[in-house]
């Protein structure tokens, strides 16, 4: 369902868009990523919705962070840090991220 609504509205209202600012030779998107040798989208592939791809789809996510970011996200905050630094032989985190809320965890 997700695909028929990409291949049917997203791309052609990208084509529309396209075609309007650079001429109504500009080709179907569709057929532009047909052709494409190489196609690098600026995603993140852990946190992507999963599914088959292509070899010529090369995830590049994190591109356009800044360093500034890139050294915050670097840094744990004081608890974090004391609680990673108690373990004598290293810690382990099991972490469900954002996916699940610990008061449903029995």
């Amino acid at each position: 369902m997700a695909g028929y609504y990409l291949s049917f509205e997203v791309y052609d209202s990208l084509t529309l868009i396209m075609r309007k600012h650079f001429g109504s030779n500009y080709p179907d998107i569709r057929q532009i990523i047909k052709d494409s040798p190489l196609i690098l989208v600026n995603a993140d592939e852990f946190v992507d919705f999963p599914r088959p791809l292509f070899s010529n789809i090369i995830y590049i996510g994190g591109i356009g962070m800044n360093e500034k970011i890139e050294e915050s996200l670097n840094k744990l905050d004081d608890q974090l840090n004391f609680e990673m630094n108690k373990g004598k032989k290293g810690v382990v985190l099991f972490s469900f991220g954002t996916s699940m809320s610990t008061n449903e965890l029995p």
